[in-house]
């Protein structure tokens, strides 16, 4: 992400993020993963990563995290929520495909930042 949109994505997140759902892995004081809750939307939108590609154990911290959110968001009736993660996530993808979700989904491609090659 580039250094000046991080203000803009960050800029609602307080009243867009379910704190109680959210859910954060931390490994020796610091967070490894993380299962962040939306309730901007609904259904809520569900995003889940690792801080890093190389982070040890991710796939298990990214589904402890899934789990743990989607726990909550059950106990409160909700039975739809919406992911947004990449198919490029090592830690993602394994987990996701594991719910078996079902419904529609789309593929975004991504531009390079300085136009085609």
């Amino acid at each position: 992400m580039g250094p000046d949109f991080s203000l803009a994505l960050n800029e609602d997140l307080a009243e867009e993020l379910d704190a109680e759902a959210s859910s954060i892995a931390v490994v020796d004081g610091r967070i490894a993963a993380a299962c962040l809750v939306y309730r901007d939307s609904t259904p809520p939108v569900v995003t889940a990563e690792t801080v890093a590609h190389t982070t040890p154990d991710g796939e298990l911290l990214v589904e402890g995290c899934v789990r743990r959110s989607l726990e909550v968001l059950a106990d409160r009736g909700t039975d739809v929520a919406e992911f947004d993660g990449h198919v490029s996530d090592p830690h993602f993808l394994p987990v996701w495909t594991r719910l078996s979700p079902d419904g529609r989904w789309f593929h975004l491609v991504e531009v390079p930042a300085d136009g085609p090659g």
